[in-house]
């Protein structure tokens, strides 16, 4: 895969996809039009597309009310209704004829929600309300987890008039949405949750950027790292321009707008970047893109990212003799680059030997334990040599950990911080889950050797200024979870997080310098 380089200017940024209003678990800023448009300039996007969050977690007929009274005048932000088709007395609007006066109001697309609204896509209803949506040139926006694929693709087919822009994709299905693409030409691919590496650009090669579409889901998802994305893509700058809006111009039928909005970085930042949570190499799950060391070191030397630790993904699941080879031997191709965690597995005993064999090597950072993979609980026995190991050699744990699992809850982090309190043990993903981020700070904010890792796919940059506010900026370490996860958005939340300068820097490396005694930190 070719670098590009990615900082150069792109043209209009718009964002495809946002909820507008207050939500049940909080929604910060984005409760306000004030608040929605003061996180759009300090990111650097321009405009935005809009629902209610009412549609989602209220009334929807109410929610549509809301949002033209809440955007009356405001230029920035597009209106996106959602449209429940439906028998007489149930729908959304309350009439077919009304989709007429949608447009009139210069709406360019609506949102259909089929799950949560509970209603039949390919039923007669609906068909004959997407007929209408056609034939007025309204765009459909319907989240990939409200549907199917099966679905998306008789839809796309049975309407090829109404133009589809499918929401949240995820990072785990590029090779379902690449058939999609490749079969439906009237479906688009918001971008926000393509956060495995590489996977924007794998679309464009194959597809074109011209069917990729800049959104994010903010304030349920995260913003701030899919904009960082966006400026760094590995793409000429002229389909860069059309993923940051060009593309949605086109769906829409409409003109793209001049930029005029530039993200705000003027924070000076000193230190290194240490990524503490990264790997290398392919995953049964899903497909990555570009899981190279080569990949994954170029995207660092880019970003400004100083030393990666990873682990080879090999080492995680089936084979950790062969992959902790595999990651040693990636640092010595770019010495520097590289930390390693060697991977223990608690069902081999004498695997220990070898991880003991390779702690003297000087890129290792330390040990890395995924209970979930192994299933075997965190504060389980077999665990027990590991940490004793650790402790003898000096170097931290780090570890998965997942709000509610069976294994890797946040509750056995803390138990095992207690029981080695000489080992600094990195919690993964803080938990993963967002209503688990703040019980996992709790548990462990009388734990001082237990630190909260940011990486996973619903961290949100206002969730690491949030944990930085529980646990102390001491406490929160910075993780990517490349190449699993892509480098860009992991790195972006933390630079668009809502910390002041010392707090940003303890987290993207003073922390972790500390820990691994870099540099003279202590």
């Amino acid at each position: 895969m070719a670098v590009i380089d990615g900082t150069g200017p792109h043209g209009t940024v718009v964002d495809a996809h946002r909820l507008l209003g207050p939500l049940p678990t909080g929604a910060g800023p984005s409760a306000t039009v004030a608040g929605t448009l003061g996180e759009m300039d300090r990111l650097g996007v321009d405009e935005a597309h809009v629902t209610h969050a009412y549609a989602l977690h209220g009334d929807p007929a109410e929610a549509n009310r809301a949002l033209f009274a809440a955007l009356d005048g405001v230029e920035r932000l597009r209106p996106v209704p959602v449209v429940i088709p439906a028998v007489a007395g149930a729908s959304v609007p309350a009439r077919l004829e009304d989709l007429d006066e949608l447009r009139a109001a210069g709406v360019a697309m609506v949102r259909l929600a089929p799950a949560r609204h509970r209603f039949d896509p390919a039923g007669p209803v609906a068909r004959r309300w997407l007929e209408r949506l056609g034939r007025l040139g309204i765009a459909v926006a319907i989240d990939a987890a409200d549907t199917s694929l099966a679905t998306l693709r008789a839809l796309s087919a049975a309407h090829p008039t109404v133009n589809w822009l499918v929401l949240g994709p995820g990072y785990r299905r590029l090779r379902e949405f690449g058939e999609l693409l490749d079969t439906s030409p009237n479906v688009w691919l918001e971008t926000g949750t393509l956060n495995t590496s590489g996977a924007v650009e794998w679309f464009a090669e194959r597809w074109g950027a011209q069917r990729l579409v800049f959104g994010t889901g903010a304030p349920v998802f995260d913003d701030a790292g899919p904009r960082h994305q966006l400026d760094h893509l590995a793409l000429k700058p002229e389909d860069r321009a059309l993923v940051a809006g060009g593309s949605l111009a086109a769906m829409l039928g409409r003109p793209a707008t001049r930029a005029g909005h530039a993200p705000d970085r003027s924070a000076p930042r000193t230190g290194p970047i240490l990524d503490a949570h990264g790997h290398i190499g392919g995953w049964h799950d899903f497909l990555i893109p570009d899981p190279s060391a080569d990949g994954l070191a170029a995207m660092a030397a880019r970003l400004g990212v100083t030393t990666i630790g990873i682990s080879d993904l090999l080492a995680v699941g089936a084979d950790p003799a062969v992959g902790n080879r595999r990651a040693l031997a990636a640092a010595e191709t770019h010495p520097g680059r590289f930390g390693v965690w060697l991977v223990a597995n608690p069902h081999d005993p004498g695997g220990l030997d070898d991880v003991r064999e390779l702690l003297g090597h000087e890129a290792v950072w330390g040990v890395k334990l995924h209970p979930d993979v192994h299933q075997c609980t965190l504060d389980d026995p077999a665990y027990t040599p590991v940490f004793e190991l650790a402790a003898a050699h000096g170097v931290p744990v780090l570890a998965h950990g997942q709000t509610d699992s069976s294994w890797s809850d946040p509750v056995r982090f803390a138990e095992v911080g207690r029981r080695h309190p000489q080992v600094p043990l990195l919690m993964g993903h803080a938990g993963l889950w967002p209503y688990g981020f703040a019980r996992a700070a709790r548990l462990v904010a009388d734990v001082p050797n237990v630190y909260l890792e940011t990486c996973g796919s619903r961290m949100t940059a206002r969730w690491i200024a949030e944990l930085v506010r529980l646990a102390g900026a001491d406490r929160v370490v910075f993780g990517s979870d490349a190449c699993f996860l892509d480098l860009r958005q992991g790195l972006g939340r933390v630079l668009g997080a809502p910390l002041d300068g010392p707090d940003r820097d303890a987290v993207l490396g003073g922390n972790l310098a500390r820990l691994l005694h870099i540099g003279g930190a202590s």
